[in-house]
């Protein structure tokens, strides 16, 4: 495997649907906003449970 685990979850722009993605694991400190939803939740692993009552969608949510 070529490249760096950073180089993989570099932020990168989703124009078609309108916003940024942003890996939280790249920042360095506290970005000031908060979650809004938990998106890809079919994909997570069965041993974490979401604790809170966000938002939840299988993969992306609904275009606004």
């Amino acid at each position: 495997m070529v490249g760096s685990a950073l180089r993989r979850r570099a932020p990168r722009q989703s124009p078609e649907r309108g916003f940024a993605v942003v890996p939280a694991g790249t920042l360095d400190t506290d970005p000031g906003i908060r979650p809004a939803a938990h998106i890809f939740v079919d994909s997570k692993a069965s041993w974490f449970p979401i604790t809170d009552d966000l938002p939840r969608f299988a993969e992306y949510p609904p275009q606004a």
